[in-house]
């Protein structure tokens, strides 16, 4: 029984020079220069992207000279909340709850959509599924 030939490919882009060029080395251990740009281009066609204003910042609570916060992130039409913190003081007072409602109540009045990346926050939408149609799907 004959073994196929082991090919490997690696693909080059020189974006600034518009040059698209595949190497493939063949069992025989020779490397063979092959150009490919029309098909690469095909592949790897550049669209333009808009510019973005991202803002970033947090929603806090202060209590007792302690900071609570949620981290966020706004680009566009949706928010992102990234990180909660609570100091240890402030801890099962139900501030990380006030927090993520603050949050979500919040993106609601300005009509945003909101992606969860903090698993404290998603197990607040978990509980409360009046906020689920907010949340990225």
């Amino acid at each position: 029984m004959r073994s196929n030939p082991l090919w490997i490919y690696r693909i080059e882009i020189a974006m600034n020079l518009g040059d698209y060029r595949t190497h493939v080395l063949g069992t025989s251990g020779t490397l063979q220069q092959r150009n490919v740009r029309s098909v690469m281009w095909n592949l790897f066609r550049r669209k333009p992207l808009q510019q973005q204003k991202v803002t970033t910042g947090r929603f806090e609570i202060e209590r007792d000279g302690e900071a609570a916060y949620l981290d966020y992130s706004l680009s566009a039409n949706v928010l992102e909340l990234i990180h909660t913190e609570v100091p240890e003081k402030l801890r099962g007072a139900g501030v990380a709850s006030a927090l993520a409602e603050n949050a979500l109540l919040w993106a609601k009045e300005r009509q945003l959509k909101v992606d969860i990346i903090c698993p404290m926050v998603q197990a607040y939408v978990n509980k409360h599924p009046e906020f689920s149609d907010l949340v990225l799907r």
